[in-house]
């Protein structure tokens, strides 16, 4: 059976978990490893993102940053090394507000070592607020901030990437999944979308009603009767 195109993005659901599904997009990332311009690799950066429902355990947050950095670490130059906490082209994201530094909660840069006046200093630059436009701050000053190669899709809300792959846990815990945050996930993609779930997981989803309208749960449901 066919299946009907439901979003105007490409949306592919993988039930297995491929490792060489998600390894197209993880190699994306290089992109902006390997842009030498900051404010150019701070929008390559942004093309693409994984979006998490869980922060634990194989299909989580901390799991999937650990498995990103490791495939990158294989397949990049010596720009790559994940080995010291603020290595050169770490993504962050800040996870705490600092007025001072103009910093806010799910704001997104890179950190990179600088080479000024014969020392080499680490930096995390952030888009600013004009159009190329980049703001700078030494690492020793960041406020709380994570690794943002993968992200929870809670903290997705009002962003927007080129491609976007969904990982979602093979159980429910909590009774967390919903077809409303199975929607937010996919559509913070405006092209490509790659869903990693378990079939029963898709199901939980597809079985918990949203309250919101606008053809949602049309789309949904008749999402629910592709063949995967």
């Amino acid at each position: 059976m066919d299946r009907p195109e439901i979003f105007e993005n490409e949306l592919r659901i993988d039930t297995d978990y491929s490792p060489e599904n998600i390894h197209e997009y993880i190699l994306s990332f290089k992109d902006f490893i390997e842009e030498k311009d900051i404010s150019v690799a701070l929008k390559k950066m942004n093309r693409i993102r994984i979006l998490c429902a869980v922060r634990e355990g194989l299909q989580g947050v901390y799991a999937l940053n650990q498995k990103i950095e490791k495939i990158l670490a294989k397949e990049c130059s010596a720009d790559f090394d994940p080995s010291s906490e603020f290595y050169h082209n770490r993504p962050i994201m800040i996870t705490r507000n600092d007025y001072l530094l103009e910093l806010s909660n799910g704001d997104v840069g890179i950190t990179r070592h600088i080479q000024e006046n014969g020392h080499t200093g680490a930096y995390a630059f952030f888009e600013g607020d004009t159009a190329g436009c980049v703001k700078r701050v030494p690492t020793a000053l960041l406020p709380d901030h994570e690794t943002v190669f993968a992200m929870t899709i809670h903290k997705s809300q009002g962003s927007e990437f080129d491609q976007v792959v969904v990982v979602l846990p093979d159980n429910n815990p909590y009774g967390l999944l919903s077809r409303e945050l199975f929607y937010t996930a996919i559509t913070r993609a405006k092209s490509k979308v790659l869903v990693q779930s378990s079939e029963s997981s898709l199901k939980d989803c597809f079985e918990k009603s949203v309250r919101r309208s606008s053809g949602i749960m049309e789309r949904l449901s008749n999402l629910e009767k592709l063949n995967y």
